[in-house]
Order: structure tokens, then C-alpha cells, then sequence
């Protein structure tokens, strides 16, 4: 195939910077070794062999001291040489720069200083990081048991109090329990019962977590013994707990039959009886109890949860009303994160109704949320009003305004075309249009990939490196998780996380990590960054069979590498929460049903892990979509991510002059994203992969900083409580769930 011949170019880069390697001490291969042995025989509970090993390596890797000492800490705590094991968790929490293991081993050394009898050594050495680098609630709890170790037993109930009632479904919430029954006797009349708001945190939290049998007994509990405000709420939410296991019609009745309360209390009523309405889709009810919540709270947080839930109703419905829902929204709580969204979706319904209001909505958007998501589709639809109207140097400012400030967008490829015309035309863009765009404050957006890397950062990165060299990548990956939490730069870090994911054939990590650190990657044009990293965000593994069965059936290859994209991140083991399945995410019984079809002899369920049978059936079904949705692109993805008969409703909305006003009018946020970003990500495809691409590009791309590090063995990783979760090797993956929908 002809692409393969440009898949083949790709050369993998590493980013640290080579001439700043060289000033580093290079540890010994032995010093390594030590250390990787050393955690070896920690992960086996050969914990000698680990004391041994891991004391040695503290002296012959000097660079990665703090590991070492951790886990010879924790070999030692386990082989009970308590002594020795706070000794070496204080070298963790002493070592410079701040190690991203010092949280853990400050607890662990709090909890040897507790096995010798020594609780005021264990306060100090929790007292020198600051609460925010601890695990809670192990903290609280460790914390908990030197305070009542060294006689301050009101400060210890209140730390056992928090375990207890903020975290009911952690372990230590039994022991915390006990802790206070054990307090209230050793305190007699001094013991301070909980109070209120602390013992209705626990219940909400229990309802939260589903144990809705559990909460409504400490919901109960509370109604009897407290008073006021407390007891209201208390009663409203024993009143309300049903509505989370569906049951909208009793708490219905429930809710009515409580009646009226005062303030908040009955802003919350309130806005549970617009969520029973709702549910049991009584609409005209629904509105009206919002109307009641608009004078009897009009500020309450209470209300913007009630216009949320109540404006999604009317817009998933398409009733008109959702543009007066969503203007309340927006001009009631301006300052909320939900306005944005509120004011987008009340513009949009005047854009579509072909009001005279939309453009000044449309441009009082720009104004007030000049940072919102939808700030380029304002920009775009401006332009069109512009276009329809005849105003061509009007459309032309904002579309160029739009490619320039907005160049990895969903609509801006679309309009790439109409831009060409209208320049062809040579004509002066609108000054007005341009002063106007002018004088909006728009957040500052990067234009070109910063890949330079502070002292501080290059020794993050070197340090994440050593550890891979020692096989342990799960623990390189925490150091480079750390530092990009804490002020390392961002894109070194984010390049060299994708490409220890790259090198342990792991392109779904490499993609989350991407997304988790450079979250506005995609505001940078195609030639501010190296085309290495657009290759890391946009990796084409599979190609010969995404080719091939795309052929097989006429659809674009490109077109379904974007959708395995947001579907699984290319990971084949990919399980969805809804049990869909692998590189295209396909649930069963659907796989089972385009086995028939296809036909897959002796087809079984667990062949949807399998690249080939499900790039195979994904394709074959995603073209009866197509089809089914005579050729719209945008159609068939909507209807791949929610179903057909859902596609078939909103098409019934329209008409629609254009697709991307369908993809727009999309009701779910979820899918509206999952179609826009999939034609989007499709057009980064072609650019990268498409074999009619001059070459010239590729050699305009910014240089790559030089390489020092090579591949190295599979990495070993943790199975201890105290290490993070396993990377996604083979055997992980196979075990893997997670949401394949995912944004950008």
C-alpha cells in the first residue's frame, strides 16, 4: 500500500536534550541493577534480599536516592526493623528536589515511629510536608494514632471523626469508628459528639457511592437527634434518597406530601421535584416548579442545578423552551461554569430558528466568554450569517480570524474552501468585523510547541529516564506525572511520557498522556509543533488492517483511524462501561450479530480483542450506517456513538442547510463532541499520513532535539499497595476497563 511507504519515515525521537545529559553523573550499570534487584526482591516479599540490595543502591545511584531509601523503607517496615525503616523514610521526605514518594514515606515512617512507641517523632515527621502532598485519609488516620498515642485526645478524635464521616467506603473508616467508640470512653464528658454537617457529609457521601439502604439510616438518625436546619435536610433528603434508584414517582409524592420549607431547604425540595418531573416527563409541571424556584431562591445553587437539569430536558425534547431556560441560566449565575454552555445554547437556538437576535447573541458570546469552547463555532456561524447575507468582506474577516486563531477546529477545515474563494476575490475584510474581534480580550493561546527544558525539568526528565533504565517504567512514569503536577515544563514532559508509553507498545497511554498534560495541544497550527509529536497524538497502529478492511468496504482509512482513536485510543482490549469491546468498541451480542453477516466463521465474543475481527466487523457495520444515513459522515458517526433511531429523531429537527448545523444541534454533549472531534482528528490523518503529501513538509517540520536514551527490556512493575498502578503492558491490558469516549 502506498501509505505504508510514509508509516515507514516515522523515526522515533526522544526529547531530552543530549547535550545537557552529558553534564550528568552517569550512575553505574551495577548501581542500577542494585536498585532494580533490590525492588525485585521487595515485589516478591524476599525482603533480606531486598534490604541487602536497596541499601547498596542508595550510595551507587545517588541521583535516585529517594527511591531507593522508600523501598528499603517499606522492605524493612515489612521485615519489622522499625528503626531502621523511619531512618530511611526520613531520607525520602529530606531529599531534593521534593520526591514524588515523600507523601507516602513520611505516613510509612509516621507508622514506624508509632511500632517503636514514639508518637511525637511521628507528628514531626508528618508536620514537614504540607497536608496537600499526604494520602488522605491515611494521613488523618496515622496522624489519628500519635495524637492519641501521646495523650492529645480531643485532636486525634477530631482527625478519627473525619476518617470516619468523609470517608465511609475507605478501609480505615472501621478502624476510625472504633477509634472514637474507644475516645468516647477515655473522654467521658469532654468527648465531642460529630456535628451535623459532618454526620450529613457521611450520609450524602453514602448516597453518592450507592449504599442508599445505609444513608437513609444515618439520613433517620440524624432527623432524630438534631434540630433546625440540620433535621429539615435531613427529612427532605430521607424524602428524596429513593429518586437514586429511579423511583421518581414515590419521592414524588414523598416531596409533595413534606410541603413547603424555608430557604435552602426548600430550594432543594424544589429542585428534586423538577428532577422527579423530569424523569417522569410531565414537562409542563417541570417548568412551572422552576418558575416557583426563580422566586423563592433565585440565587440558590440549588436553582442553577434545577435550570441545568430542566434545560437539558427541553433540549434533548427540542422544545422551544429551552432558550428561556438557558437564558436564565446564563444571566441569573453569570459567573458559574455552566453559563458558558447556558448562553452557547440559547444563541444556537436563535441561529437555527433564523431569529434576528443571533448574530448579537452570537457576538455577545465572543464578548462574554471570549475562552469558551464554543467561541469558535460563534466565529464560524458569524461568518455564515455574514456569507448568506451577501456581506462577503464581513465573512472573510471572520474566517480568517477563525483559521488563524482556531486552526485545529471542526469547523475551520470546513471553511478552508469558502476562505480561498472569497481571497481569490482579493477583497478588504471588514473593519468593522475586524475591530470588533479586535477589541475582545481572548485568552492567549500557544503557537508553537515550547520544547526547551529548565535545569529543573531536564533533571526530572533525566531521573524518570534512570528509572527506566532500571526497568522501572510504571515508577518513570510517576516521576514525570509528579513534575508535570508540579511546574516542570510542560511539553518535554509531556513528550517523553508519551514516548515511554511508545516504547512499551503502548500508543493508548501515549495519547492519554498527551491529553493530560498538554491539554491545549491542539490550539498550536500543525507547523508549531514537530511532526514526531503529532505522530504520538495521532499514532496509526493497525495500518494494514485498518487499510484493508476500509477498503473492503469503500470507507475513507482515515475517517476510521480517527474513530478507533476516540473510541479505544487504539488499545484492543479496550472495555467499555457499557461492554463494548476493542479497537472499535462493539458490543457482543452487535459483534455477534455482524459475524452472521460478515460472515466470521465460528465466531466467539472474545474474538472482539482481536485487531483483525474487530477492525473487520467495525468497518462492515459502520458502512451499513453510512448507508443507512445516505452518505452523511456526520449521521453515521452520530448514530455509531447513540444509536440510529436517535439519529433519525434529530434529522427530523431540522432542516439543516449544512451538516456541521446538524452535528451543532446534537443534543448530547458527549456524542455532538465524539462527531466533531472524530471529522476533525480524520482531516489530522490525512495530513500526516496521506501518501499525495509533499515531502517538503516533513522536512519543514522543527528539528527534534537529540537523543541520549535507547529501548530498553519490558519494565517490571508494582504489585505493592503502596507502588501506583500497573502500566499497560499485555498482561494489564487484558484486564483494562475504561470509557472509551473520550474528548479531544
Amino acid at each position: 500500500m502506498m501509505m505504508r511507504r510514509y508509516w515507514v519515515r516515522v523515526i522515533p525521537a526522544l526529547w531530552f536534550s543530549a547535550a545537557f545529559a552529558s553534564q550528568l553523573p552517569q550512575p553505574s550499570a551495577g548501581g542500577l541493577r542494585l536498585l532494580a534487584e533490590g525492588y525485585e526482591s521487595l515485589e516478591g516479599r524476599r525482603l533480606p534480599q531486598a534490604v541487602h540490595a536497596l541499601t547498596s543502591a542508595r550510595n551507587a545511584v545517588p541521583e535516585l536516592r529517594d527511591y531507593a531509601a522508600y523501598f528499603l523503607a517499606l522492605a524493612q517496615f515489612r521485615a519489622k526493623q522499625y528503626a531502621e525503616a523511619s531512618s530511611a523514610a526520613e531520607q525520602v521526605v529530606a531529599f531534593q528536589p521534593l520526591s514524588p514518594l515523600a507523601g507516602r514515606a513520611a505516613v510509612l515512617g509516621a507508622r514506624a515511629w508509632l511500632e517503636q512507641n514514639q508518637p511525637r517523632q511521628a507528628l514531626a515527621l508528618l508536620a514537614r510536608l504540607p497536608e496537600d502532598l499526604l494520602p488522605v485519609p491515611e494521613l488523618q488516620m496515622v496522624r489519628a494514632r500519635a495524637l492519641e498515642a501521646a495523650g492529645s485526645l480531643r485532636d486525634a478524635l477530631a482527625d478519627f471523626q473525619a476518617v470516619y464521616y468523609r470517608y465511609p467506603d475507605f478501609a480505615e473508616a472501621k478502624e476510625a469508628f472504633d477509634a472514637c467508640d474507644r475516645l468516647r470512653s477515655a473522654l467521658g464528658s469532654k468527648y465531642v459528639e460529630a456535628s451535623a454537617e459532618l454526620r450529613l457529609v457521611r450520609a450524602d457521601r453514602l448516597r453518592e457511592g450507592g449504599e442508599l439502604s445505609q444513608a437513609r439510616r444515618e439520613y433517620e438518625s440524624i432527623a432524630a437527634q438534631f434540630g433546625g436546619t440540620p433535621r429539615d435536610l435531613a427529612r427532605l433528603r430521607i424524602a428524596a434518597v429513593a429518586y437514586f434508584s429511579g423511583d421518581a414517582a414515590s419521592v414524588l409524592s414523598r416531596l409533595q406530601a413534606l410541603g413547603p420549607q424555608s430557604g435552602e431547604v426548600e430550594a432543594e425540595r424544589l429542585y428534586y421535584l423538577v428532577q422527579c418531573y423530569r424523569r417522569l416527563e410531565r414537562d409542563d409541571e417541570m417548568s412551572t416548579t422552576l418558575d416557583a424556584l426563580s422566586l423563592a431562591a433565585p440565587g440558590s445553587p440549588w436553582r442553577l442545578k434545577a435550570l441545568s437539569a430542566g434545560s437539558n430536558r427541553f433540549l434533548v425534547k427540542d422544545d422551544p423552551r429551552q432558550q428561556t431556560v438557558f437564558t436564565a441560566c446564563a444571566e441569573s449565575f453569570p459567573s458559574a461554569p455552566e453559563a458558558t454552555m447556558c448562553h452557547w445554547h440559547a444563541a444556537w437556538w436563535a441561529y437555527r430558528q433564523h431569529d434576528a437576535s443571533a448574530a448579537q447573541l452570537l457576538r455577545q458570546h465572543l464578548r462574554l466568554y471570549p475562552g469558551s469552547e464554543k467561541s469558535g463555532a460563534a466565529v464560524y456561524y458569524l461568518g455564515r450569517l455574514a456569507a448568506k447575507s451577501g456581506d462577503a468582506a464581513s465573512a472573510l474577516a471572520w474566517y480568517r480570524f477563525l483559521t488563524k486563531r482556531y486552526p485545529n477546529y471542526y469547523y475551520t477545515f470546513g471553511v478552508r474552501a469558502d476562505l480561498r474563494a472569497l481571497e481569490a476575490r482579493r477583497l478588504q475584510a471588514s473593519p468593522q468585523v475586524t475591530e470588533f474581534l479586535g477589541a475582545i480580550q481572548f485568552p492567549d493561546r500557544p503557537r508553537k510547541a515550547d520544547l526547551s527544558s529548565d535545569a529543573a525539568t531536564s533533571k526530572r526528565i533525566e531521573r524518570a529516564r534512570l528509572l527506566s533504565r532500571a526497568e522501572l517504567d510504571t515508577w518513570a512514569e510517576s516521576e514525570l506525572r509528579f513534575a508535570a503536577r508540579n511546574g516542570a515544563q510542560s511539553w518535554p514532559v509531556a513528550l517523553e511520557l508519551a514516548e515511554l508509553a511508545t516504547r512499551d507498545s503502548s500508543p493508548d497511554r501515549a495519547l492519554r498522556h498527551i491529553k493530560t498534560v498538554l491539554p491545549t495541544y491542539l490550539y498550536v497550527p500543525r507547523d508549531g509543533a514537530p511532526m514526531r509529536f503529532w505522530r504520538l497524538a495521532f499514532p496509526m497502529p493497525y495500518l494494514g488492517l485498518i487499510e484493508k478492511y476500509s477498503n473492503q468496504v469503500g470507507l475513507d482509512p482515515f475517517l476510521v483511524a480517527a474513530l478507533i482513536r476516540q473510541e479505544s485510543e487504539f488499545n484492543p482490549q479496550a472495555l467499555s462501561s457499557a461492554k463494548a469491546v476493542g479497537l472499535m468498541q462493539i458490543m457482543p451480542a452487535v459483534g455477534r450479530e455482524l459475524a452472521r453477516k460478515v460472515p466470521v466463521r465460528g465466531f466467539r465474543a472474545s474474538q472482539l480483542t482481536s485487531p483483525e475481527i474487530n477492525i473487520r466487523l467495525g468497518t462492515f457495520y459502520f458502512r451499513r450506517l453510512l448507508d443507512s444515513c445516505q452518505g452523511r459522515m456526520e449521521d453515521a458517526l452520530a448514530a455509531y456513538n447513540a444509536g440510529q433511531s436517535r439519529v433519525v429523531q434529530w434529522r427530523a429537527w431540522g432542516p439543516f442547510e449544512e451538516t456541521g448545523e446538524f452535528a451543532e444541534t446534537i443534543p448530547f454533549t458527549q456524542t455532538r463532541d465524539y462527531v466533531q472531534i472524530i471529522m476533525r482528528n480524520a482531516e489530522f490523518y490525512r495530513w500526516l499520513y496521506a501518501p499525495e503529501r509533499p515531502d517538503t513538509e516533513l522536512a519543514a517540520a522543527p528539528k527534534m532535539p537529540s537523543a541520549t536514551a535507547s529501548a530498553k527490556p519490558k519494565s517490571r512493575t508494582s504489585t505493592t499497595n503502596a507502588s501506583p498502578k500497573k502500566s499497560t503492558s499485555k498482561a494489564a491490558a487484558a484486564k483494562k476497563k475504561h470509557s472509551a469516549r473520550r474528548r479531544s
